[in-house]
């Protein structure tokens, strides 16, 4: 379903939950609307069900662990064609088999019968168990209200699914997810250095001293039976290696290029080559294009990464740099996270790569010449120890362009880190297809908000125009995306 599909359906079940609670003249409609968004996506996108076979033996399980908002669950089953739509107004009613808490007995798609609150976990955490015993990868999904979470059996059966390694991120282990969740608060610090830098420090200093990511072992990474991605990569052959990350990596002569991409070639030439973003050939196939220039190097049996020691090891980099309590000086840090990036790519020589003074990133060459550039930084790897406090910005700039390089293939979160501190520095765009773009060099700064929210989604979208401060173009700045410096 496009996203506009799924808003309609969203709407369409709004609607079937007002009219089933009107006819019943009782029902919980608060709970039940607040969760149409979550109905919707799991029906319609997410779980792997049938309605002509409610009770597939490898179907994926949804338990609607507050059972008092049963007019959502039954509202979005009978839009999925588990039941007419015209049962609806039957609900509460005498005879019905719409009663006001689900029940697996008697309503086709429903999983568990539910209701009395907190218990809905520990029945997820249950089947969950038992197809991991019974080796079937079904999926199980709760959706437990705000209220009940504070009761102790749900907490039971959260620390019991820990223990007994139900998910696919960290196997259980309680302790990987407390470093994750402190790494992800110093990440978010971080983005707002330049909204609120005491804030940031605040928040960052307390998560560093709870415990974040410090080696590869705690990486977070989610383990799927397929990497999906690599349909786009391999099969579909949809995406190149930018230029920018290509010529860094080749002017540092970087032994995580042949770990990261595939070589291109062209004529008789073959060899790392990347593609500036924008531009589109003239005169060149796709088959060429194809042909010539990079691609990622990776396997449906890849993990998803989502967080790396790595970067969590240059954030800390950057905090000591700004003076902030981070166990650890700049330079350490700094050091320590490019050694870790190489031992989780398996590249030998971290150490003579961190200490080199004279290698600099190198200049873009076109395998076919028409969009060769020079360099836009020339920033080395070896920190530099001068204490004078016009080295922060040039030592900054060396954490996070070397952050970038150890965060692949972390697109999102590398353009991020470009948007609020400036680096690593980019090539200008060449051919400008940007709504409202002028600055060449600053590029895109946000994607634009979809047409179908200003139709679906009208009142709230005025809303946010007026926070945005500006066109709803690419633009236009976000509010975390204030440095001074990036002009």
């Amino acid at each position: 379903m496009t996203n506009l599909e799924l808003q309609k359906t969203a709407n369409e079940i709004r609607k079937s939950i007002v009219t089933a609670v009107h006819s019943a003249k009782a029902g919980h409609p608060g709970g039940s609307l607040s969760a149409a968004d979550i109905f919707t996506y799991l029906y319609f996108e997410e779980l792997n069900i049938d309605p002509k076979n409610p009770k597939m033996a490898d179907r994926d399980r949804f338990v609607l662990s507050k059972g008092h908002t049963a007019p959502g669950l039954y509202a979005a089953l009978a839009e999925r064609g588990f039941f007419p739509k015209e049962d609806l107004v039957t609900l509460r009613h005498t005879g019905s088999y719409l009663q006001g808490h689900p029940d697996m007995k008697h309503i086709p798609g429903v999983d568990m019968s539910s209701g009395s609150l907190g218990q809905g976990l520990s029945v997820a955490v249950g089947m969950a168990a038992a197809g991991k015993f019974d080796k079937k990868d079904y999926r199980v999904y709760a959706l437990c209200g705000d209220g009940e979470i504070q009761e102790g059996q749900i907490w039971e059966a959260a620390m019991w699914a820990g223990f007994k390694k139900l998910d696919n991120l960290y196997y259980g282990d309680v302790r990987k997810w407390y470093k994750y969740l402190h790494s992800l608060q110093l990440r978010i610090a971080m983005r707002i250095v330049y909204v609120k830098p005491e804030l940031a420090r605040e928040i960052a200093e307390k998560a560093v001293a709870a415990g974040v990511i410090e080696n590869n072992e705690d990486n977070a990474q989610l383990h799927v039976e397929e990497n999906r991605s690599a349909l786009c990569f391999n099969d579909w052959k949809d995406y190149r290696i930018a230029a920018e990350i290509v010529s860094y990596m080749q002017g540092y002569n970087d032994p995580r290029l042949e770990k990261y991409f595939t070589q291109g070639k062209y004529q008789d030439d073959t060899d790392y080559y990347g593609l500036r973003i924008g531009i589109l050939p003239s005169k060149v196939t796709d088959d060429e294009l194809i042909q010539t220039y990079s691609n990622r190097l990776m396997t449906a049996n890849d993990t998803y990464m989502w967080m790396t020691a790595a970067e969590v090891t240059f954030l800390r980099a950057e905090g000591a740099l700004r003076g902030w309590a981070m166990s650890g000086d700049a330079q350490q840090l700094y050091e320590k996270a490019i050694t870790l990036s190489f031992e989780q790519w398996g590249a030998s020589g971290a150490s003579g790569y961190s200490q080199n003074k004279t290698l600099v990133p190198g200049a873009y060459k076109d395998p076919r010449g028409t969009y060769s550039a020079q360099s836009p930084s020339s920033i080395t790897i070896a920190w530099n120890e001068d204490k004078e406090n016009t080295r922060f910005e040039e030592n900054l700039e060396r954490i996070i362009t070397q952050k970038w390089i150890a965060m692949f293939p972390l697109g999102i979160e590398a353009w991020c880190e470009h948007r609020r501190t400036g680096y690593p520095k980019f090539l200008p765009i060449m051919d400008n297809k940007g709504v409202g773009i002028t600055n060449l060099t600053l590029g895109i700064r946000r994607l634009s908000y979809p047409a179908e929210e200003y139709q679906l989604n009208a009142e709230n979208m005025l809303g946010a125009l007026r926070k945005l401060n500006g066109e709803d173009n690419g633009a236009t700045r976000l509010w975390w995306d204030c440095n001074p410096n990036v002009k």
